[in-house]
């Protein structure tokens, strides 16, 4: 059973920002000329033969490769790509990307026109996925697929939120149940939610509450999911 990220995030989208930045990168093999291309997301840099006009989307193919590679990170920090990107020289001919964004949806597609002259990490900037793709690992070894069968996808996906509501505060109900408020200076205390094998836990997230109600679905109680079991898969 794999459940891929964007099969969660159809189901889970309030973690479409959960998890690092992405980073990518672009290495200059060879001299650029005028009209080549590289196009980061929605953004689409050109190369121009001489001087640059600083806040545009162009970078200068003139001079060294070292002067190309340092025009191209100025137009990223100076333009209205510093919105989305910043960038900086990490060798003389090469310039990293790195998303001010998180999560998924800062996986943004990297292409150029010229893959012999400007050489590419990948084909996006990467990293962003990296969060929720370990709650669904670590979810699914939890989860007796033998016990749950056609449910186990759900059940996965429950767990994985619940775990992603813990650790980074989002997706509703992960601040633990209201148990105080003050009318007087409209003040809130919650309960703290702590990670661990019991129910008690399980229910201090929406996510979690979802997984019970499913749980209770199941015809027999499977070991991997009981208040001392849930986690051990057997």
């Amino acid at each position: 059973m794999t459940i891929t990220v964007q099969s969660f995030l159809s189901l889970a989208g309030e973690f479409a920002g959960a998890g690092s930045a992405s980073t990518g990168g672009v290495s200059w093999l060879g001299a650029g000329a005028a009209g080549q291309t590289i196009t980061i997301g929605a953004l689409e840099f050109v190369a121009v033969a001489g001087a640059r006009s600083a806040g545009s989307l162009t970078w200068s193919a003139a001079g060294t490769l070292s002067a190309q590679a340092s025009s191209f990170a100025a137009m990223i920090g100076d333009s209205e790509a510093a919105d989305v990107l910043s960038a900086a020289k990490l060798t003389p001919t090469s310039v990293t990307i790195t998303t001010l964004a998180t999560g998924p949806a800062s996986e943004l597609a990297l292409e150029t026109s010229t893959p012999a002259t400007y050489q590419l990490t990948g084909p996006t900037l990467t990293g962003g996925s990296e969060l929720i793709t370990f709650a669904l690992n670590v979810a699914t070894s939890m989860v007796n697929t033998s016990a749950w069968r056609s449910k186990a996808p759900a059940a996965t996906i429950y767990l994985a939120a619940h775990m992603l509501a813990v650790q980074t505060g989002k997706g509703g109900g992960e601040t633990g149940v209201i148990v105080g408020r003050g009318l007087d200076r409209l003040s809130t205390s919650n309960a703290s939610t702590s990670f661990e094998p019991s129910d008690a836990a399980l229910a201090s997230t929406r996510w979690g509450r979802m997984y019970l109600a499913l749980r209770k679905t199941l015809l027999q109680l499977p070991a991997a999911t009981s208040a001392r079991g849930w986690c051990r898969g057997r």
